[in-house]
């Protein structure tokens, strides 16, 4: 006995292929996208390294610190209006000693901004 419907003929007798349509005439196929809410610029707060930062990094205009500091302000700013100030601020510092002491964060620091330390 099959639970699942393995083993079982098909609704309508014949076998139904991918993209054909099924017993209701719905077709089986369906297009799987993933579309950011925030846009293009969901990009950037998703993880993606800012390209100016790191030239300004790189020209040494900031040092290690002042874009750890910016990078972990841009991770919060979604949070403002959300959260108490407090909360934001907690995480923040977290968030920012997080990626100064983790050595898996700060691997993926440099890689992100072709820094050696």
């Amino acid at each position: 006995m099959a639970i699942d419907g393995i083993g079982k003929p098909p609704i309508s007798g014949t076998p139904n292929s991918v993209g054909s349509p099924d017993a209701t005439g719905a077709s089986s196929r369906t297009e799987f996208s993933i579309r950011s809410a925030a846009g293009s610029e969901g990009a950037s707060a998703a993880g993606h390294v800012d390209e100016s930062l790191v030239d300004r990094l790189q020209s040494g205009e900031l040092t290690r610190d002042q874009y750890l500091d910016i990078r972990a302000d841009q991770a919060v700013h979604h949070l403002v209006g959300q959260l108490p100030t407090d909360q934001i601020e907690t995480i923040r510092s977290t968030l920012r000693e997080q990626l100064s002491t983790d050595p898996l964060l700060v691997t993926l620091v440099r890689r992100a901004t072709s820094t050696i330390d």
